[in-house]
Formats: C-alpha cells, structure tokens, sequence
C-alpha cells in the first residue's frame, strides 16, 4: 500500500499557481521542485481522497492543461532532465511503498512531461 504523511499540506501546494503564472525568478524557484512529486503523491492515493480533495487535484489539472505555456517554462528543468529513475526519486519522502521506498512513477502522470502548445485553452 502506497503511504504519504500529510495530505493537507500536499494539498495546499495544488493551490500554487502564481509562481507558474509568473515565472521562475532568475530561472529557478525551489518551491516549484514541490509541486511534481506532491501530485504524484496525491494522484497514488487518489482513491482514499474525498471528493473535495479530488477537486482540488481537478482545478490544478485544468488549470495546467488551460496554462501550457506557463507549466512548460515553470517545469522545465524538470521535464528535460529527469528520467524515469529521477522522478521515482524527486517523489522520496512525499510518497513511499511498503518497504518505504517511492514508488514509480507511472507514466501516465502527464505533469512531468511538457503540454503540447498548439491548443486553445478551454473557455
């Protein structure tokens, strides 16, 4: 069984769209590296979130999907460099197994992959 520690907190990150919106300051923003492996993390226990909680995971996929500019700038560094083994990593401590180690992360978890660009955004 996959295990996180803190919902809430991981939660609250979901609601981090400013620093998307505006850009990483000098190229880099340490609290952006939060915001992947909490997604994984919360999308690994989906099933034991409430309806509320998967709310919140819906308006940040929507959100990213209606932004794919910005996402692509914000995560860039991590969607170029890291590779399967990388993401599985960047997820320790947010998300582990029963041997307390992360879990793949599965592939289809599009955020840590570049949206394409050439759609309108939902109205």
């Amino acid at each position: 069984m996959v295990e996180v520690d803190d919902v809430t907190w991981l939660l609250g990150l979901m609601d981090w769209f400013d620093p998307i919106r505006d850009g990483r300051e000098n190229g880099y923003d340490y609290d952006g590296d939060l915001l992947l492996p909490a997604r994984t993390a919360l999308e690994l226990i989906r099933d034991r979130l409430t309806v509320d909680q998967v709310a919140v995971l819906t308006v940040w996929d929507q959100w990213m999907m209606d932004h794919p500019v910005q996402f692509n700038q914000f995560f860039a560094a991590e969607h170029h460099r890291l590779k399967a083994e990388d993401r599985q990593e960047a997820c320790r401590g947010y998300v582990w197994d029963d041997d307390g180690e992360p879990p793949p992360v599965p592939k289809d978890h599009w955020w840590w992959f570049p949206l394409p660009t050439n759609t309108k955004p939902r109205q």
